[in-house]
């Protein structure tokens, strides 16, 4: 009887030290980043490697920049257009994309929140959504940006049961996001 507890003892222990060790890989898997480059590769993001590039359009048709974590349901992509091609100042831009956004999902928005990107204040939306021809419910945040030559929309969604799990790593990636 001894020899059979010590064994159902000793086999708990390994179980969970594997369980702990398998944690800890995951976190330190979680802090190594990889950069991850748009088609035309003029922009860049920042995310674990838990993400992956999809295929140009499989998002959108309009993305320059499309990744994806399958396994978690999560997506980002970038829609960036020449700043030369408006003539429109940032707060105007961002006040024509929430326009468009609220349309185009069929949402009414509450007021903009924002981000601090390099000292800089940018304008982003969260709202919830469902998938096209689906009953599946998303939570979406949609960030106007602007860089040195562009303006933009950097798109983050995921199931909206998870929106609280994932709004802090959305923010990270918007934070990196950059124009070569």
């Amino acid at each position: 009887m001894k020899k059979i507890v010590t064994v159902i003892i000793i086999t708990i222990i390994i179980i969970t030290g594997c369980s702990i060790e398998n944690k800890k890989i995951d976190k330190e898997s979680e802090k190594n980043i990889v950069t991850y480059n748009s088609y035309d590769e003029v922009f860049i993001v920042e995310a674990n490697p838990s993400w992956q590039n999809v295929n140009k359009g499989e998002l959108n048709k309009l993305a320059n920049l499309e990744i994806v974590n399958y396994e978690k349901n999560k997506y980002f992509m970038a829609i960036m257009e020449k700043k030369e091609d408006f003539d429109l100042s940032y707060d105007e831009y961002k006040n024509y994309m929430i326009k468009d956004i609220e349309k185009t999902y069929e949402v009414e928005l509450e007021e903009p929140k924002t981000i601090t990107i390099d000292d800089k204040e940018y304008a982003y939306v969260e709202f919830k959504s469902s998938a096209p021809n689906t009953s599946v419910n998303l939570y979406m945040q949609v960030y106007m940006i602007e860089t040195e030559n562009y303006f933009g929309r950097l798109f983050a969604w995921t199931n909206y049961s998870q929106r609280d799990n994932y709004k802090e790593e959305f923010d990270q990636m918007v934070k990196s996001f950059k124009e070569k």
